[in-house]
């Protein structure tokens, strides 16, 4: 199993040394550190990185960085898991939590999260034209209520996005 952490690029990235502007990046809501699952083969990342990204009011780009189950069990960390809270109905169980009771926990987190961000290959970058282009394909195969984009006012930003697609691949 492997997990998707949405970061901050810039508390990050060209540091030599983890420092705690990086650590500050971790922020925690009750002792927990919130990460999605993503299957072995990566083959559920765009879903994925769809349900981060609708966490939001609107889509934006994002980087993320992967993280493996292996890895964060011979840290000893405990996941909690719990549904995410996304607009992506029928991925909410795609989340869970790595708990952090204390600095201690965190401060191994961070280091294996600036160690993976060394590899190219463990970072992602999803812009916002593929994020919506995400949106548009999970709408049109069901995958999101194209009612509750098109009719609950929370989702008037999403609703736009959905629009923009459509204008450019057809009205779904």
């Amino acid at each position: 199993m492997l997990y998707l952490r949405k970061y901050a690029p810039e508390l990050w990235d060209e540091k030599c040394e983890l420092d705690a502007v990086s650590i500050s990046d971790l922020k925690t809501n009750d002792n927990d550190i919130s990460v999605w699952q993503v299957a072995n083969d990566e083959s559920n990342i765009g879903d994925i990185a769809l349900a981060i990204a609708l966490t939001r009011d609107r889509i934006q780009d994002f980087y993320a960085v992967v993280l493996k189950d292996k890895d964060i069990s011979t840290k000893k960390l405990q996941m909690n898991p719990l549904p995410g809270e996304t607009k992506y109905e029928n991925l909410k169980n795609e989340h869970n939590n790595i708990k952090v009771p204390t600095f201690w926990e965190i401060g191994y987190l961070a280091e294996y999260m600036h160690k993976q961000m060394s590899n190219d290959d463990n970072v992602k970058y999803f812009t916002e034209r593929f994020l919506k282009e995400q949106l548009y394909q999970a709408v049109k195969n069901n995958k999101i209520s194209q009612t509750d984009i098109r009719d609950k006012k929370e989702y008037k930003k999403i609703k736009q996005a959905l629009e923009e697609m459509e204008s450019l691949y057809g009205k779904i």
